[in-house]
């Protein structure tokens, strides 16, 4: 029981061991000034960056400066006006402008990412969002705007969802076809193992005794290795393949629930545009 025990406890300080390389590791190799641009970008502070934190609890290296220079590089373009623009046309949200941008620049910027906001919430603007498989985050539009961008939203959600339809119901039946071409090599496989001698076999064998100084017949076992080997290869090559179709089928089961939804989604679409 001590035995199992510290084996146990190797293998988890190995464990523990391994983990804590690769985050040092990962500190190390990570491109700081990205980051805080990144940080940035994304309307939050260095603080909130989840590797910035877990390298810092670890006492492990953090470059302060670069990413100290790339969070002002990240908020330098964040309160840009065109860069507020396009937030506002890509239906992005707005929230750090007064946390983050100099005061006199605050009118400007709200006033391009509102051009923005218009810009996204015309009709046109709507389909196109939605064909390319967006969806809308209810609310966005203001009031005024919102019913025209809906009626071209939804008839884009419905040209996508059908469409994502027709794909899903292809990759359903290719699935098919890659289930039975495996089973059939798993058949094959399975086939072979049942020919393969898995015991070894007995075989008489001469021998000389030294201590009676006569021959003396034995019986041996004479085991087949390349057999044994064969086997175990094969056995091994079937699991493979019973855990490939474990997934794909699940990956059918997945398709199926997904086109539910769809079809689900397009009805009420269809309710609201009649």
């Amino acid at each position: 029981m001590k035995i199992i025990t510290l084996i146990l406890s190797t293998v988890f300080l190995s464990g523990c061991g391994i983990s804590s390389y690769f985050t040092k590791k990962s500190c190390t190799n990570t491109n700081w000034f990205e980051a805080g641009k990144k940080t940035a970008l994304s309307a939050q502070r260095i603080d909130s960056n989840h590797m910035y934190n877990k390298c810092k609890s670890k006492g492990y290296f953090v470059n302060d400066a670069d990413i100290d220079r790339g969070f002002k590089a990240g908020v330098a373009i964040y309160c840009d006006p065109q860069e507020a623009y396009t937030r506002g046309r890509n239906a992005k949200p707005n929230r750090a402008v007064k946390d983050f941008c100099e005061p006199n620049a605050v009118r400007q910027i709200l006033s391009e990412y509102n051009r923005g906001v218009k810009d996204f919430c015309q009709k046109s603007a709507g389909y196109q969002f939605a064909t390319e498989g967006n969806e809308y985050p209810t609310g966005f539009c203001p009031q005024s705007l919102e019913k025209r961008f809906l009626s071209g939203y939804n008839k884009g959600r419905i040209t996508y969802l059908k469409s994502a339809i027709i794909e899903n119901e292809s990759r359903f039946y290719s699935i098919d076809s890659e289930i039975s071409e495996l089973e059939g090599e798993k058949s094959d496989h399975l086939r072979e193992m049942a020919y393969l001698p898995r015991q070894a076999q007995y075989v008489k064998k001469s021998v000389y005794n030294t201590e009676t100084g006569q021959y003396e017949t034995i019986t041996v076992a004479n085991e087949n290795n390349a057999a044994t080997e064969r086997y175990q290869d094969l056995d091994d090559k079937v699991k493979r393949i019973e855990s490939k179709v474990r997934s794909l089928k699940s990956d059918k089961n997945k398709i199926n629930q997904n086109n539910a939804h769809y079809k689900k989604e397009i009805m009420r679409l269809e309710n609201q545009t009649l």
